[in-house]
């Protein structure tokens, strides 16, 4: 018994060595993209200001709906590179997605990004505004699509409704995205209630094109153009 409880044990003292030394030779894992305030979403005051970091290993880059607003680009001390974006004065057109990724084609193609979402409620502005072709929303076959009606608040209520139709559709609605769902061929309206006042969002037009693929894009430019030169004078589609 006295020779059981005495039997050295090197083996097992040599692994319990080597385990701390093989952790320090380990290649580390890259840190990646960091966004400071990290986010996922924030919420701004109106006219206030936010001064956004994106840090890398590599150069990196914001980038907001495929452009790159003005910011600072700096080299760190710990060998690190980062992107400055000041958000000054902010209104409610600065709501939105905002991307930090790397700055080269190469890294882009690859898709590593970080996304922040930023709200700025402003009660002065209903719905986001889009671009006049935004409003046609062309399916080629039966499927979930999404109305893309924005508010700068999180907190609102929208609702979607058939265009002279009082009751809201049943569809869920995402404050950064809009309505996704399967949609008829009808013209669609978003609403909310801004204070005391209702605010309706634009029309939104909803198409299912038909014939052969090859004619489609010649069928979504006639639609357009067709609906675009019945706005009136400020450029909007039809109400």
């Amino acid at each position: 018994m006295l020779l059981l409880h005495a039997m050295p044990a090197p083996v097992l003292k040599g692994q319990a060595l080597l385990l701390p030394l093989l952790v320090l030779l380990a290649p580390q894992a890259s840190p990646g993209l960091v966004i400071t305030p990290p986010g996922p979403e924030l919420v701004l005051n109106v006219s206030s200001t936010l001064v956004l970091t994106c840090s890398g290993p590599d150069p990196v880059v914001w980038r907001r709906t495929s452009k790159q607003p003005p910011q600072e680009m700096v080299r760190t001390q710990d060998g690190n590179f980062s992107s400055i974006l000041t958000l000054a004065n902010v209104t409610g057109t600065d709501t939105g997605e905002y991307f930090c990724a790397y700055n080269s084609s190469q890294e882009l193609e690859a898709g590593e990004q970080k996304r922040l979402y930023i709200f700025v409620p402003d009660p002065t502005m209903g719905f986001l505004p889009i671009l006049p072709e935004e409003f046609f929303i062309f399916l080629t076959e039966v499927t979930e699509t999404t109305i893309p009606c924005r508010v700068t608040d999180p907190q609102l209520v929208v609702t979607l409704h058939e265009k002279k139709v009082d009751d809201p559709l049943p569809i869920p609605y995402d404050h950064q995205r809009g309505f996704f769902g399967t949609f008829e061929d009808k013209t669609y309206v978003c609403r909310t209630t801004i204070g005391d006042k209702e605010v309706d969002s634009e029309p939104y037009y909803v198409y299912s094109l038909q014939g052969e693929p090859p004619l489609w894009p010649e069928a979504q430019q006639g639609i357009i153009h067709q609906r675009l030169n019945e706005c009136g004078a400020d450029g909007r589609p039809p109400g």
